[in-house]
């Protein structure tokens, strides 16, 4: 295990994600991220591997839609993004700062310019 702080750490090139109780692995560190949050109040919804994520996310504006609540659907936000240390510390802060997450999209530019190594591309916003 590395020593970062936060639910998510890459170890062995392993994306896990830890609690108290137990440690899962989530993906590969070669696969890609996702959050799920909404854009007006900036509660983060879900995080994790992109395919669940998304899976998620469609089933949330299905229903939403659905029950006559398009203005809510409308509201979520997904954005997925390629695994670096960098991002597993931005996610982790998300996880532990109320409203954080709505910088998300903001931070990623940021730490793309920052650093030569990052992959490109390296997110998608949805």
């Amino acid at each position: 295990m590395t020593e970062e702080a936060g639910p998510y750490v890459l170890a062995q090139g392993k994306v896990l994600f830890s609690t108290q109780l137990n440690t899962v692995e989530i993906c590969d560190e070669t696969d890609t991220l996702a959050v799920l949050y909404d854009v007006n109040d900036g509660i983060l919804h879900k995080h994790g591997e992109k395919s669940k994520v998304s899976m998620d996310h469609e089933r949330m504006v299905k229903a939403f839609t659905s029950g006559g609540y398009s203005e809510f659907a409308k509201t979520l936000e997904l954005v997925e993004f390629s695994i670096t240390p960098e991002t597993i510390e931005e996610l982790n802060a998300c996880i532990g700062t109320t409203g954080r997450v709505l910088r998300f999209k903001e931070r990623l530019m940021d730490l793309a310019e920052e650093s030569e190594n990052f992959p490109k591309p390296f997110g998608s916003m949805h």
